[in-house]
């Protein structure tokens, strides 16, 4: 499925934003320090905690991207939902 660029409008990519915008973007935490980023050569999406790649999964409005057994080991403390 190919979305539409959030800064720039061209479609053709695959996480809401093109590699030519999101390479111009120094991502940023809340208290304003550079966030280490991952290197990819692939732009698949990887789970924060394990760093697989994420095939279905939970993106939470943080921005924070999380495979399904890692988000329910979070989300229900390892205990039975």
């Amino acid at each position: 499925m190919d979305l539409k660029c959030s800064q720039c409008g061209k479609y053709g990519n695959h996480n809401g934003i093109c590699k030519d915008c999101f390479e111009k973007i120094l991502v940023k935490n809340g208290d304003n320090k550079p966030k280490i980023m991952r290197e990819r050569e692939n732009w698949d999406v990887l789970c924060e905690v394990c760093d697989k790649t994420i095939e279905r999964g939970v993106s939470t409005e943080t921005g924070d991207n999380y495979c399904n057994s890692c988000y329910e080991k979070l989300a229900y403390g390892n205990k039975d939902k």
